[in-house]
């Protein structure tokens, strides 16, 4: 238990052992192709922002999901659990917010 506490401190990740890690958004950008460059604590990942969504729990916390089926026809999928505690609560609105506007951009473009 102690080494993954280390692993956990060394990226750090909030966790505890009866917690799992949830992510800390840093930023999120838009390309002018309509692809999402999401930047947390976990990694960067740039997706196609169709394939993406930001979805409420019951808890509280707000999961990003993607997925999509790939050219093989398997499915590719990627689910983050963001951390919505008060500190990061008003930046998350803001970027889910931009997030929605730009997905509804692509979808229909005028």
């Amino acid at each position: 238990m102690q080494l993954i506490a280390k692993f956990l401190n060394l990226f750090n990740l909030k966790s505890t052992s009866n917690e799992e890690a949830k992510a800390i958004i840093k930023f999120a950008r838009y390309t002018t192709d309509g692809f999402l460059i999401l930047a947390t604590n976990m990694g960067q990942f740039t997706l196609d922002i169709i394939d993406c969504k930001f979805s409420d729990t019951s808890s509280g916390d707000i999961l990003f999901l993607f997925s999509r089926k790939n050219e093989d026809g398997r499915d590719e999928n990627l689910d983050l659990k963001i951390d919505n505690s008060p500190e990061f609560k008003e930046k998350n609105k803001e970027i889910i917010e931009k997030f929605n506007e730009m997905k509804a951009r692509k979808i229909n473009p005028s």
